[in-house]
């Protein structure tokens, strides 16, 4: 398949839009102008997407803050003056990015889930290509490696001819930048930098002293997650006190992956209430296959999931002051249960989105829900109607054909008229079309439309409320 520049891409139409569908280096120009307390707002769409352009900014706001979030911005704004990947990568050894923005590209570019979508996608048109490739250029920065994995991972007649191209990259980024590297103290044994030196290191190190690996000052990224993962590794108790040194309530992805990978080596009780530190009473689990033990994480309000494969709930009915928990199912068979939710009295809002159609879905009915954000993947949704205390909802309705259960668009009357703010997806058009001009001429159902979003309310004094939260995507 032939590799195509910059024709077809969209960007977005007012700041308000950016980051809603994800970001791509088109969204960056108009995204580098907005303000700190915008760039915050972005930050939380952005963490609701999957894309790679939103995914590289998580990263680095992760690693730097809001800062790293606007030289993300930045860099990607460059890469929008090219038109084709040769152009990136020969340009991109003269764009300066700090250690942030390099650990950021490189934590992308190894995640599994890049490859996965270059390599699913109907066409080329649909892949972000000058985003993934400059990511690259980056990453290979500081491990040259990547090109090698990515070599192996990525499918398509083009890969073959980037992948030297990558590499020269590299090598003129290498010889452009003065070195970084220090060496290690006289008579001090260096611990591994980077992931890939942890077997080697292990192997070398057959009985080490987990003291050896705690934190270190000015210690770089990639090996603070090299540090993890060989105490992961020994799994002894001296192991799992030198961990909990690492904890901290903004954890990378990349060092969230490495928690995960630890945690069943431990006592998973004790692992989480060491090491998962609610921010704010929030914490972020990301991509997540066992919660056993994550009762024991303390103070814990607000949680997010995302599940690739399955998850069991039942742990969950240990964690009874939740208020908020946000399930992103990407994967089947996904959650086959949700009734260990009845256990939690202090839930009030549930996001429950992604492949949702083989959910039973009835427990919600014994929920204390006053927000909710669902996907019925095209499944019937009746039980929204025995919620009493349900007031507001995002509804995703359409399964991945576009298809609806025939009754839906009669159950979201219901809705509103019950005094339910319904929020609905433009993208859905299929049925939300034919909805909202049936609600032309009801005068008990007002209508409030911004951003790709259709907001429903029988109270015609909410509506100018309604219209602001869903341009700020703050309903839910």
């Amino acid at each position: 398949m032939a590799e195509p520049g910059r024709e077809g891409a969209e960007a977005a139409t007012t700041p308000g839009d950016v980051g809603h569908g994800g970001f791509a280096a088109g969204d960056a120009v108009q995204a580098r102008r907005l303000t700190e307390a915008e760039l915050a707002v972005l930050l939380e769409r952005l963490r609701e997407q999957d894309d790679l352009g939103s995914r590289f900014l998580v990263a680095a706001a992760d690693r730097g803050g809001l800062g790293a979030v606007g030289d993300g911005i930045a860099l990607l704004a460059r890469v929008d003056r090219y038109s084709h990947v040769p152009g990136v990568l020969k340009g991109m050894p003269k764009v300066a990015a700090g250690d942030v923005l390099v650990a950021a590209a490189l934590e992308v570019v190894d995640d599994p889930r890049t490859a996965e979508q270059h390599n699913g996608a109907p066409t080329r048109l649909a892949v972000p290509l000058l985003e993934l490739w400059a990511l690259a250029a980056l990453a290979v920065r500081a491990d040259p490696a990547v090109a090698d994995r990515l070599a192996e991972a990525l499918e398509g007649d083009y890969v073959a001819q980037r992948i030297p191209e990558l590499r020269r990259s590299g090598e003129r980024a290498t010889r452009s930048q003065p070195s970084t590297a220090t060496a290690p103290e006289p008579g001090v044994d260096e611990p591994p930098q980077k992931v890939s030196q942890v077997k080697e290191w292990l192997r070398q190190h057959p009985d080490p002293d987990p003291e050896v690996l705690a934190p270190r000052p000015r210690q770089k990224a990639a090996a603070v997650v090299a540090a993890v993962r060989a105490l992961g590794t020994i799994a002894t108790p001296a192991a799992l006190d030198v961990m909990t040194r690492y904890a901290t309530d903004q954890p990378s992805s990349a060092l969230l992956t490495e928690l995960h990978r630890a945690w069943p080596r431990f006592d998973r009780r004790t692992f989480a209430a060491a090491v998962f530190l609610p921010r704010a009473g929030g914490l972020d689990l990301d991509v997540c296959s066992d919660l056993t033990g994550i009762d024991a994480v303390a103070g814990l309000r607000r949680l997010r999931l995302v599940v690739l494969d399955e998850l069991d709930l039942a742990p969950l009915a240990g964690c009874t002051a939740l208020q908020e928990l946000t399930v992103l199912v990407n994967g089947s068979p996904g959650v086959r249960d949700i009734t260990p939710l009845t256990a939690l009295p202090e839930l009030r809002a549930l996001t429950l989105v992604g492949q949702t159609a083989q959910f039973d879905l009835g427990p919600l009915a014994r929920l204390p829900l006053t927000r909710l954000r669902l996907s019925l993947d095209g499944a019937e949704g009746s039980v929204l109607t025995r919620i009493p205390s349900l007031r507001r909802l995002s509804l995703s309705g359409a399964d991945g054909a576009g298809r609806v259960h025939p009754q839906l668009a009669e159950l979201v009357l219901s809705l509103v008229a019950a005094g339910v703010e319904v929020a609905l997806y433009r993208h859905e058009h299929q049925w939300v079309d034919a909805l909202v001009e049936g609600c032309g001429s009801a005068s008990d159902v007002h209508v409030a439309a911004t951003n790709g979003k259709v907001g429903l309310t029988r109270d015609p004094d909410r509506v100018a409320d309604l219209e602001r939260a869903l341009y700020l995507n703050t309903f839910h």
